[in-house]
């Protein structure tokens, strides 16, 4: 069976070229995040931003901090309008 790090890595990332933002919980115990590290350093997009959350788990938006997550993501859509 394949790790999720060999699985991602062998996806047709440089293809992807859309803006992304990849965020990821420091803290996960479900997904690694050296999984979103992957995704960022193999994404082909020249517009991308990784942040992995300080003190966060896997699911970041049903968090307390879930409002800090959310404004991290309008700032981010905004800089795009």
């Amino acid at each position: 069976m394949l790790r999720s790090e060999e699985i991602i890595s062998e996806n047709l990332l440089a293809d992807i070229t859309l803006p992304v933002l990849i965020l990821h919980g420091e803290k996960d115990r479900v997904i690694s995040p050296d999984c979103s590290r992957i995704i960022d350093a193999n994404i082909g997009s020249g517009d991308k931003e990784l942040r992995i959350m300080d003190n966060l788990y896997h699911e970041i938006l049903n968090e307390p901090e879930k409002e800090h997550v959310l404004e991290v993501i309008g700032e981010w859509l905004d800089k795009r309008n």
